[in-house]
């Protein structure tokens, strides 16, 4: 539940508390996409066109953005996104979605800043 000093209107509370419940269901029916981003992902170089490809699936490419959004707007309200985060999925579930869409927003991160440029971005062709 929130804590007593979070200063959390109604609207904040819907977008701020609903996020993590919505991503706990994605991960429930998307595990497996993020559990292949993984595995791809230790092939390192030889697989990185695969890891983009994958990345750009709809379903993850939109999850990662919203983790995004979500992260400036909790942050914009004085909150913490990963204390959030945490209070409904396990630290080592968040750290392993971060490494599988390449961000570094707020998840598995102390006091979780959510810095878009060091967000990996897919490839253009040809690099």
């Amino acid at each position: 539940m929130t804590k007593p000093n979070r200063r959390l209107t109604p609207a904040h509370r819907c977008y701020a508390l609903d996020f993590p419940d919505e991503l706990a269901n994605w991960l429930a029916t998307n595990g497996d996409l993020v559990d292949a981003l993984l595995r791809l992902d230790e092939l390192g170089d030889e697989a990185a066109e695969a890891v983009d490809a994958v990345r750009s699936i709809r379903r993850v490419a939109v999850l990662r953005f919203s983790i995004e959004l979500w992260c400036a707007l909790v942050e914009g309200d004085g909150d913490d996104p990963e204390e959030l985060l945490l209070e409904r999925i396990p630290v080592r579930v968040l750290r392993a979605l971060r490494r599988a869409l390449g961000t570094a927003c707020a998840i598995a991160e102390p006091h979780g800043t959510c810095d878009s440029s060091r967000m990996a971005r897919p490839r253009a062709s040809g690099d």
